[in-house]
């Protein structure tokens, strides 16, 4: 993910739903809340 051609000076960026047909795009996310999500899913 660190690689992705979207990402600028090492900072992670997501292209994101708001709604279906409503994307956000350049979405800067810090890696602590996708390991986070990753739990969340994990023990869901």
């Amino acid at each position: 993910m660190q690689h992705d051609k979207k990402n600028v000076s090492g900072n992670l960026r997501f292209s994101l739903l708001k709604e279906i047909g409503q994307g956000v795009y350049d979405q800067e996310i810090q890696l602590e809340d996708i390991a986070a999500a990753f739990d969340y899913y994990k023990s869901a």
